[in-house]
């Protein structure tokens, strides 16, 4: 981000040159001049910073809790004064007026994601909230709910705890700052020649049922159970494992090219490539993901590799992913710097020739220095020069009163 305050060093440069040797601004101007182009500076380096490594990983939970909201309205209560007749006989009074607000009815699931992260709440249907109160137990209990202002309607909000122990997956999305993604050069990703079928990233977009089980893996492993053991694995080992099945005609390159196709994956991804052979039983398989413990990687892949590949695999690789996985430490990768690329540095160069050389117009063409000492017509008052007053002169006869 260097470049950025070297670019605003030159244009305090310029400022001090168009005080001192021009005399074309005064010397407050030069500093608003110089404080402006570090604080374009500070933006860019910011909004470039992030950009860069903003990124997301999912974090999956279970659902423990419904909640029904019913609908209420709000009166608040306002006051304003109004001004009567003009003038002398102009006049004010304090009027006192209501605005009212109905509260639509909704319905809430509450997903809980171990230590790692705070309990979420996602809107739900009204059918979707009753098939799962039933499933909780239909233990419902009336809470008092938070409702400022309550004119009218229910102060209640209705909760169904998770009570029989019924296993719901949850996932959600958690933002984190990834500079593998600013730098992938700093890393030997292989390079993914045009036209191979690599597998775009899943997006887990509903918050009940997740994209983990790509390519052939959804033909034969059960997607529910799957998403139970991330939940489980992800509450207690912040693991996100992602199964991705390759045709027949595949080899273990693809999982190469799949690891550069992801920059690695996620800071908490781990991801179990194969191929080869039949659905069910694998030639290869090829495990890469952020840890500092490699031996969770070779023992995932002699699972694969011994198979089947299918709904029965699930409790292994859970045992092993307890057994073996560590996520690694992301604040080992600080030291990685983030330049922002050229086509960046343009455009930033361009809004500070905008802004600079528009203020430094605005600043050589005004009129606030009447006295300046190098001749320039000002009226600013005091800024900057000392105020002259006219004399004053007084008789020195004595008034007669």
């Amino acid at each position: 981000m260097l470049p950025f305050y070297i670019i605003a060093a030159v244009v305090t440069c310029i400022g001090l040159y168009l005080w001192v040797k021009q005399h074309s601004i005064v010397w407050w101007e030069a500093i608003v001049g110089a404080l402006l182009a570090f604080l374009l500076a500070g933006v860019a380096h910011f909004a470039a910073f992030k950009g860069m490594t903003h990124d997301k990983e999912t974090f999956s939970g279970q659902a423990v809790r419904v909640i029904f909201h019913p609908w209420w309205k709000d009166r608040v209560r306002h006051t304003r004064t109004v001004t009567h007749g003009s003038g002398k006989n102009s006049y004010t009074t304090t009027e006192t007026y209501y605005t009212e607000t109905e509260h639509d009815p909704y319905w809430e699931c509450v997903g809980a994601f171990g230590s790692y992260l705070p309990s979420r709440e996602f809107k739900i249907s009204k059918n979707f909230h009753d098939v799962l109160s039933r499933d909780f137990g239909g233990n419902v209990k009336a809470v008092r709910g938070h409702r400022p202002d309550f004119d009218e309607g229910d102060r209640n909000d209705y909760v169904t705890d998770n009570e029989t122990g019924i296993f719901v997956p949850m996932n959600t999305w958690v933002s984190f700052e990834n500079r593998i993604k600013a730098g992938p050069s700093l890393y030997d990703f292989a390079t993914v020649p045009e036209g191979v079928p690599v597998l775009p990233y899943p997006k887990n977009k509903n918050p009940f049922q997740s994209d983990r089980l790509l390519g052939t893996a959804k033909q034969t492993v059960s997607l529910l159970e799957w998403d139970r053991m991330n939940s489980r694995v992800g509450s207690k080992r912040k693991a996100n494992v992602i199964l991705v099945g390759f045709g027949p005609d595949s080899d273990n390159i693809m999982g190469q090219y799949q690891q550069a196709a992801w920059l690695g994956g996620k800071k908490n991804d781990l991801v179990i490539c194969y191929g080869g052979g039949t659905p069910h039983k694998p030639q290869w398989a090829y495990t890469f993901g952020w840890t500092d413990k490699e031996i969770v990687k070779a023992n995932l892949n002699s699972l694969l590799l011994e198979g089947p590949v299918d709904s029965t695999i699930i409790p292994k690789i859970e045992e092993e992913i307890h057994a073996n996985y560590q996520i690694k430490e992301w604040d080992d990768f600080n030291y990685l710097s983030v330049e922002p690329p050229g086509w960046v540095i343009w455009v930033y160069l361009l809004v500070v020739i905008l802004v600079q050389g528009g203020y430094y117009t605005w600043a050589a063409l005004n009129k606030f220095d009447e006295d300046s000492p190098h001749g320039r017509r000002r009226n600013f008052g005091s800024v900057g020069r000392r105020v002259k007053f006219p004399k004053v002169g007084f008789s020195p006869r004595r008034r007669r009163w």
